[in-house]
């Protein structure tokens, strides 16, 4: 469900699953996936750095066991991502796509990683994504590609179609939290300020504890070059958005 307690919850069971079967690669994948969304939302009480090592590990376990599972790949590909190891992470997805071409998962996680990789990857971002969504029309993952259209879109500087696409996320995902950020950003760089506190104030339902500080230790190594990160910055702060 894309919600703390959902997160939590999934890591539990992922973990009972674990001590049932230690060789399940399923379980030890979607541990992986778990962990890095608690890192990027600042879900439950444990460090980034715990939550970077244990996202790793059960993606490389999941590796270890079989080599050729490609949600396991697909998840250490984030790992890397959200730990600013972009050529890895693409690395990862492509040794993914060499497996299984049709891989819709891995098509859009190497669509992320361009989004965050600057303007200059924006044709890279486009294509990808697009690819995505055409292998798999009613995939749960359509919100996450929706909104990272919208951030690729904010960071080329196209503000209205990063609206549009953000807004497409949050009607497939109501709490997706980066579809909700392009949208404090976008309304606050246009001078609407009002929107943008609007979406602030949706963002602090799905994240209470939103704040810069918390923003640039979870979020920064996802972008590839700073001057992308302070232009999200940029906007977040024109918005209210609280330092700690």
């Amino acid at each position: 469900r894309m919600t703390a307690d959902g997160a939590a919850k999934a890591r539990e069971l992922c973990m009972t699953s674990l001590e049932r079967d230690p060789q399940y690669v399923h379980a030890h994948s979607l541990l992986a996936f778990v962990c890095i969304i608690e890192l990027v939302l600042g879900w439950g009480d444990r460090s980034p750095s715990e939550l970077k090592a244990q996202a790793a590990d059960a993606a490389r376990t999941g590796i270890k066991i079989d080599p050729d599972d490609e949600a396991a790949r697909t998840h250490l590909a984030l790992v890397n991502f959200m730990t600013g190891k972009h050529d890895a992470a693409i690395e990862a997805c492509e040794t993914v796509l060499g497996i299984n071409p049709n891989y819709a998962q891995a098509v859009g996680v190497l669509g992320t990683i361009y989004a965050y990789s600057g303007a200059e990857a924006y044709e890279r971002t486009v294509d990808y994504l697009d690819r995505a969504i055409r292998l798999s029309p009613n995939d749960p993952w359509l919100p996450i590609y929706f909104g990272v259209r919208g951030t690729a879109e904010y960071i080329k500087g196209n503000i209205n179609a990063a609206i549009e696409w953000s807004r497409k996320g949050l009607q497939r995902n109501p709490d997706f939290f980066s579809a909700q950020r392009n949208l404090i950003c976008t309304y606050a760089l246009r001078g609407e300020l009002e929107k943008a506190h609007e979406a602030l104030d949706e963002y602090k339902r799905i994240q209470p504890k939103i704040s810069i500080a918390g923003f640039i230790q979870n979020a920064r190594p996802a972008f590839k070059h700073q001057r992308d990160f302070d232009l999200v910055i940029r906007g977040l702060r024109l918005a209210g958005v609280p330092e700690e």
